[in-house]
């Protein structure tokens, strides 16, 4: 079973706005179970997300990769 966040931990560990995190969850961008009231969201699906959030940002000539994964900078 993978490692599973909250989405508190998820916004804590990616440099998100919690808020953010929800409504992701919310429109469906990113994939998660709720048990009871409880929003879990897997990591892999977190990574995947952050892949894509990326991958969306490399054809920028404004945008510039940083080392942490996490966090870029906008010219």
């Amino acid at each position: 079973m993978p490692s599973m966040l909250t989405p508190k931990e998820a916004a804590q560990e990616y440099r998100l706005g919690e808020s953010r995190v929800r409504r992701l969850v919310r429109e469906g961008e990113i994939p998660a179970l709720k048990i009871q009231s409880r929003i879990l969201i897997p990591k892999p699906a977190m990574d995947a997300y952050i892949e894509r959030a990326l991958a969306g940002l490399s054809n920028d000539p404004q945008v510039i990769p940083t080392h942490d994964p996490a966090t870029i900078a906008i010219r």
